[in-house]
């Protein structure tokens, strides 16, 4: 079985974590940190809709740097394919 390393990403869209003293962090600081974990061979992120806005980030990371993740997303409340394609649709930019 191969093993793999996911980062969580709720801090990159909001003030989260006890000992997170400093905040959200910028986007030039979140893509630092994005940038970090794809040269350390991280390849899976994990996110979620209630992440403020991490998932928009991780967006323009992926569009401005031309590297790509795989991400693993929750959508609370969309059930049903056509509200989960109508919400992954808004989001693509």
């Amino acid at each position: 079985m191969k093993k793999e390393l996911v980062l969580g990403t709720a801090q990159l869209g909001m003030n989260y974590g006890i000992n997170n003293r400093d905040g959200k962090p910028s986007i030039e600081k979140a893509f630092k940190i994005l940038d970090m974990a794809y040269e350390k061979g991280i390849r899976i992120l994990d996110t979620a809709s209630s992440y403020g806005n991490a998932e928009i980030i991780i967006g323009k990371y992926m569009n401005q740097k031309n590297r790509h993740f795989k991400i693993a997303t929750k959508l609370a409340g969309y059930e049903g394919k056509s509200k989960i394609e109508a919400y992954v649709n808004s989001q693509i930019r």
